[in-house]
């Protein structure tokens, strides 16, 4: 009678199971397994991509409600935009008022477009808590007036999409 059972399971159920299993083999960018290492100046990763100093990377999409970004913020905060009318900003405007830093990633999305093309400087190793790590790269744009300087937590801004590898 148990065999019968497993036999049924088999036959019936597992195909369904199979089909359920909704995995993309084509975007690696997507795989939770996905690891990284850092060897002199190049970011491998076992999904078949690395990121080289001096490669083109492009902006993607922001990954909030609002289209700011999550991973990208301004490498310095003495960057240009970010003390700009920022007085005045803060007191005009209630949400600046309740998180200033609100104001930051509304900053960053003013100078970053879906596509804008932006060169990796520099790439560094972080330790975490229990001695965990994360990969920080260093961007800058490509315009030679008002270029921005840009940090990110690289593996996170793939894995949203809020940086691509090609256009």
């Amino acid at each position: 009678m148990a065999t019968k059972i497993i036999i049924y399971y088999f036959l019936t159920l597992y195909p369904f199971y199979c089909l359920s299993q909704n995995i993309d083999k084509t975007d690696t960018t997507k795989r939770i397994d996905t690891t990284y290492f850092l060897q002199s100046d190049t970011l491998f990763s076992n999904a078949g991509f690395y990121i080289f100093i001096g490669q083109k990377l492009y902006a993607g999409k922001g990954s909030q409600e609002d289209d700011c970004y999550q991973t990208i913020s301004f490498k310095s905060f003495l960057a240009f935009p970010l003390w700009f009318m920022r007085q005045k900003e803060i007191e005009n405007n209630y949400e600046y008022q309740s998180d200033p830093s609100r104001r930051d990633a509304d900053k960053v999305k003013e100078t970053l477009s879906d596509g804008k093309e932006l060169i990796v400087t520099e790439i560094k190793r972080k330790k975490g808590p229990k001695g965990t790590h994360w990969y920080q790269i260093f961007l800058k744009d490509t315009e030679k007036i008002l270029s921005y300087k840009y940090s990110c937590s690289i593996v996170d801004a793939i894995r949203l999409k809020e940086i691509k590898l090609t256009k």
